[in-house]
C-alpha cells in the first residue's frame, strides 16, 4: 500500500483526535450521564474527516496566516455545524457564528491546533506553556457554566481524571501526527472521491430535510471561502515575499524531529483546568459563563471572519 496514502491516513485519525477534544470533549466539559463509548468514536470519525479536509486545503491552499487558517476553520466549522448535525440553521443569523466560526474556527482550528503546533514546530516552549494555561483556564471556566444547561456537574476528581485522559490523548494525537513527517498534502483520487461522497451524502439528506435553505446559504458561503483560499494561495507565490515575511507565518507541517519535552508542557492542562473548576465551584462562583462567552465570541467570528475575507481578498 502507498506509504503517502498510510501516512496521510494515520496523520488525520491521529489529529482528528485533537479535533474531536476542542470540538466536542472540550466543549461538553465533562463525561456526561448519557454519553456511550461507541458514539465517541463514531463522533472522532466523523472529525477525523473535516480534519483531512482541513489538511487538504491547508496544504493545497498554502494556509500560513490568521486570514487563512481562519477561513478553513470557518469551512470545517460548517461542514460540522452546517452539513452533520445542522445547528448552523436554527438561530439565523447568529447561529452562523456559534458554534461554527465562534467555537469550531477559533478555538478549535486556531487555538487548539495552528498555534499549538506552530509552537510544537519552533520549539516555542514559553507558547506551549501559555496556551496550555489559557486552554486549562478556559475548560474550568466553561465547565463549571453547564449546571445550568444539564443540571448537574461532574464532581472534582471525575473532572481532573477526564480531562486528564483527554489531554494525554491530545498529547498522543500531536505526537502521531508529527511523527508521520507530512510535509505535503497530496490526496489520490480515491480519496478526493471519497472526501466528495462525504459531503454530497450529508449534503442531499439535508436538501431534503431543509429544502432550499442549504442551497441558498451554505454553498454560497462555502464558495466564497473557496475563492478566498485560492487568492491568497495565489498571492504567496511570489517567493521573495513568503521568505520575507517567513518568522510572521504560522507552520502546521509535521516535524518528525519535534521535540518530545515540548509536547509534554501541554500535560499542564488538566491540572489548570481542574484547579479553576475547583476554584470556581468552592468559592460559590458558579456562574452562566457559557452567556458571557456567547456574546462575545458570536460577534467576534462574524468580526475575525469578514478581517479574514479582506485579508486574503486583498491583493
Amino acid at each position: 500500500m502507498n506509504s503517502g496514502f498510510m501516512k496521510r491516513v494515520i496523520g488525520v485519525l491521529s489529529l482528528g483526535i485533537v479535533f474531536f477534544i476542542y470540538s466536542e470533549e472540550i466543549f461538553w466539559s465533562f463525561l456526561r450521564l448519557e454519553d456511550v463509548f461507541f458514539g465517541k468514536l463514531q463522533t472522532w470519525l466523523l472529525y477525523s474527516a473535516a480534519t483531512y479536509i482541513v489538511l487538504w486545503l491547508s496544504y493545497k491552499y498554502k494556509a500560513n496566516s490568521l486570514g487563512s487558517f481562519f477561513i478553513i476553520g470557518a469551512t470545517y466549522g460548517w461542514i460540522i455545524e452546517g452539513l452533520v448535525v445542522l445547528t448552523m440553521y436554527e438561530e439565523l443569523p447568529l447561529s452562523i457564528s456559534f458554534t461554527g466560526l465562534a467555537w469550531h474556527s477559533l478555538i478549535t482550528l486556531f487555538i487548539g491546533f495552528v498555534l499549538f503546533q506552530d509552537a510544537l514546530v519552533k520549539s516555542n516552549k514559553k507558547k506551549i506553556l501559555k496556551l496550555s494555561c489559557f486552554v486549562g483556564a478556559f475548560w474550568g471556566w466553561w465547565g463549571v457554566s453547564w449546571q445550568f444547561e444539564l443540571g448537574y456537574l461532574a464532581s472534582v476528581d471525575q473532572f481532573f481524571i477526564y480531562a486528564s485522559i483527554l489531554t494525554i490523548l491530545m498529547f498522543i494525537g500531536f505526537l502521531i501526527y508529527n511523527k508521520m513527517n507530512i510535509q505535503e498534502f497530496n490526496p489520490s483520487k480515491l480519496e478526493k472521491i471519497m472526501i466528495y461522497a462525504f459531503i454530497v451524502v450529508y449534503f442531499v439528506i439535508d436538501l431534503l430535510y431543509l429544502g432550499i435553505l442549504i442551497i441558498i446559504l451554505w454553498i454560497p458561503l462555502m464558495s466564497l471561502n473557496i475563492f478566498a483560499l485560492k487568492r491568497h494561495a495565489d498571492k504567496i507565490e511570489d517567493e521573495s515575499k513568503a521568505i520575507d515575511e517567513e518568522k510572521k507565518h504560522y507552520k502546521i507541517t509535521s516535524e518528525t524531529n519535534l521535540s518530545k519535552k515540548n509536547i509534554v508542557i501541554m500535560l499542564i492542562i488538566p491540572v489548570v483546568a481542574t484547579m479553576v473548576y475547583f476554584g470556581l465551584i468552592a468559592m460559590d462562583l458558579v456562574l452562566p459563563y457559557n452567556i458571557l462567552l456567547y456574546l462575545i465570541t458570536t460577534p467576534l467570528g462574524f468580526i475575525l471572519y469578514i478581517y479574514s475575507l479582506i485579508k486574503t481578498l486583498k491583493r
